[in-house]
């Protein structure tokens, strides 16, 4: 996935929030998600005008993780939410 790509959630999906959770349905293909922490938080960058690599520099200063892990994470969660039908890229 290009670093330059912009995520972005679509219309036909419902969200409820729970304390660190969110809970995501598709409603165009039934696809239900509960997300653990980090899931959520990389769901509520989603907002169609943040890059991928923006998306990867705020959660690295988040948690202490790697960045070549976080970056392997953050793409399969979109590459997978693109699949479900719940997440968009622009180029």
């Amino acid at each position: 996935m290009k670093k330059d790509s912009i995520p972005i959630r679509k219309a036909n999906v419902e969200e409820r929030f729970s304390d660190d959770e969110a809970f995501v349905l598709s409603l165009e293909k039934g696809v239900f998600y509960k997300f653990n922490n980090v899931a959520t938080d990389i769901w509520k960058i989603i907002d169609g005008k943040v890059r991928v690599s923006e998306i990867t520099r705020i959660l690295c200063e988040r948690y202490d993780v790697k960045k070549a892990d976080l970056e392997r994470d953050i793409n399969e969660f979109i590459r997978q939410g693109v699949k479900d039908g719940v997440i968009e890229l622009a180029e």
